[in-house]
């Protein structure tokens, strides 16, 4: 029996990524309008559940995401049952990166006038806010650029791509030929004038523009970015949990850097470089399919 799609109390929006963007902090803002609602689960992936399922054993998020994606249509529906808001959404930030799997199914499930939102960051930005964050991963920057291909074809999942999630053009240019409602976010607008980017979004969602958060904080900031200097160490942190208690213990200031390197003192001039001239053509192609001037990202700043 095939379900009446029409008559189920299903998503009409979502935030598609990127990663490492604001995606976290605009999902807890927008969920305080009173007539918006971001599913409790925060990234289900539910729209990208096929590729979730092929991750790669060996990757080391492989237990973390088997247990937060949702697999099933039912549970990922129940997400949103009995919800009276006018606006119904969540933020799944692999759905930018996968964008084939997640627009085929976004149609198939939600529908093509499903009100999309892109953030984007400039993409340099984005690569290293991306290693910092990856906590499992306890390679330099220079060596984790280097390991990405490697990555990718053993099947890790794409929170590992650090410069293949920042390619935008394709991913950006394939949401708005296949939806009618799309709308691209700049990280760095986000972060400079919040209210002025939530009416606007308010806007774009048909809510009260005029409704403000009293303050605006910020969510799923990077943590302490460290890396263990000794193998003995590195095949303790086989869990989230070690990793936890061993950021806390190096958070401490009485704990010698002796037992770890911190992340932003392994990032040089020449990596920097390197991402910068790879992203030129990319960028470029952007800034006049989205109609920005994305001069700020292209510069030796």
């Amino acid at each position: 029996m095939e379900i009446d799609f029409k008559e189920i109390v299903k998503p009409n929006f979502l935030i598609v990524g990127a990663a490492k963007t604001g995606t976290t902090s605009l999902a807890r803002y927008l969920s305080t309008h009173p007539d918006i609602y971001l599913s409790s689960i925060k990234e289900p992936r539910f729209l990208i559940a096929n590729t979730i399922k092929e991750t790669n054993k060996k990757d080391p998020s492989y237990e973390y995401l088997m247990s937060n994606t949702i697999f099933s249509l039912k549970k990922y529906l129940n997400l949103f049952t009995d919800r009276k808001e006018k606006v119904l959404g969540e933020a799944s930030v692999h759905y930018l990166y996968h964008y084939k799997e997640a627009t085929q199914n976004i149609k198939k499930y939600l529908g093509i006038n499903t009100k999309i939102i892109i953030l984007l960051r400039n993409p340099v930005d984005r690569a290293l806010s991306n290693w910092k964050y990856q906590d499992k991963d306890f390679l330099d920057f220079r060596d984790a650029l280097k390991n990405e291909d490697d990555r990718i074809k053993k099947g890790f999942n794409s929170f590992w791509f650090y410069t293949q999630l920042g390619f935008y053009y394709k991913q950006v240019k394939y949401y708005l030929n296949n939806f009618n409602n799309v709308k691209v976010v700049l990280f760095e607008d986000f972060v400079e004038d919040t209210d002025l980017v939530m009416r606007e979004l308010y806007n774009f969602l048909d809510v009260n523009p005029n409704y403000r958060n009293e303050s605006y904080k910020r969510h799923n900031e990077s943590t302490l970015a460290i890396i263990p200097k000794h193998n003995f160490i590195k095949s303790f942190l086989k869990t989230q949990k070690r990793i936890n208690l061993f950021k806390k213990l190096a958070d401490r200031k009485n704990i010698s850097n002796f037992f770890y390197f911190n992340k932003k003192d392994l990032v040089f001039k020449d990596d920097i470089e390197f991402l910068k001239e790879l992203y030129i053509q990319d960028i470029q192609k952007l800034q006049k399919l989205i109609n920005r001037d994305l001069s700020k990202w292209l510069k030796n700043n």
